[in-house]
């Protein structure tokens, strides 16, 4: 699955020994958060609130983040027109939003501002927020597959799922009848989710 990870989510990350693991497998991109983070950094450093040995060391964690830059066309035009919607004046948090409505993937941040106002667009998420990984094997809760399989209905109650491979948006799940009208019995299938771990 991809995240766009917003530039407070990252430096944050990059405030930690190995903060980028709690987004693996996922495909981490962003628009413009380098030129972001390192205004944040350099900041919080020239204010006295973050050591200068402590700032070089989340520079250099941000310049070997696992995080892609991506700017598709149309970007800043999508941003415009997001701002305008989200009532902002500046466009900067729209880029953002615009980048993950164009991937059809999932803003992660810690501006609870930002995750207030754009809530009604369905997509961006605190860290707290996301789903925490699946190992192969490991049984996923009814609510899950509710989400899973069907993010608009209801999953018939005793059904049961395991992970058999996990590929990131591709699941491979074994699901288990339990008496319910589902006509795959321990069969395995392969479901594409779009904002789900």
């Amino acid at each position: 699955m991809t995240l766009v990870l917003d530039a407070n989510v990252a430096v944050a990350a990059c405030a930690e020994t190995d903060g980028f693991a709690a987004f693996a497998p996922h495909e981490l991109v962003a628009p413009l958060m380098w030129s972001e983070s390192f205004s944040f950094v350099h900041e919080g450093r020239f204010r006295g609130e973050i050591a200068p040995e402590h700032a070089r060391l989340v520079l250099e964690r941000l310049e070997a983040s696992p995080v892609e830059p991506r700017e598709p066309d149309g970007l800043r035009r999508h941003a415009w027109e997001i701002a305008d919607q989200l009532g902002h004046a500046r466009t900067y948090d729209a880029e953002y939003v615009a980048l993950a409505r164009i991937l059809d993937c999932r803003l992660v941040t810690l501006d609870l501002r930002l995750r207030r106002g754009a809530d009604k667009l369905g997509f961006v998420v605190t860290p707290a927020e996301l789903p925490a990984p699946r190992e192969p094997g490991e049984p996923i809760a009814e609510r899950d597959l509710v989400e899973l399989l069907d993010p608009v209905g209801r999953w018939p109650a005793g059904t049961g799922a395991t992970v058999i491979e996990d590929r990131g948006e591709v699941k491979i799940l074994e699901i288990a009848r339990g008496g319910n009208p589902v006509h795959m019995h321990a069969t395995r299938l392969k479901l594409i989710t779009k904002h789900n771990a």
